[in-house]
């Protein structure tokens, strides 16, 4: 029996696997180029995003495959034992007020 969460991670898993393997590595090379140890959502990149025309619904698989390759990782609060993700507004403009993961640039070296 598959949870939520292992279907949103499959999603997200499918969703990055549309992408262009060009478009993927153009897309990691951005996220290299920001300082280890800083901030970024996916206000940071949308632009970058934008000039790969990367569709908004393969986005967070690509989030997901960067995380996965170690160049980025999730913020989470804990509270009360439990871990929550780290969001802030989305900065899209047609984002009606959606709210976005944040991450912290890893050091893969």
């Amino acid at each position: 029996m598959s949870t939520p969460v292992d279907e949103k991670t499959e999603g997200q898993t499918r969703s990055g696997s549309r992408v262009p393997e060009e478009k993927v590595q153009a897309f990691f090379d951005s996220l290299r180029a920001i300082a280890v140890g800083s901030d970024v959502s996916v206000n940071e990149v949308r632009d970058r995003l934008d000039e790969l025309s990367i569709p908004t619904v393969a986005r967070a698989g690509l989030f997901y495959r960067a995380a996965c390759e170690g160049l980025i990782e999730a913020l989470t609060l804990e509270y009360a034992g439990y871990a929550t993700p780290v969001k802030v507004p989305s900065t899209g403009r047609t984002a009606h007020r959606a709210l976005v993961q944040v991450y912290r640039r890893s050091d893969t070296s």
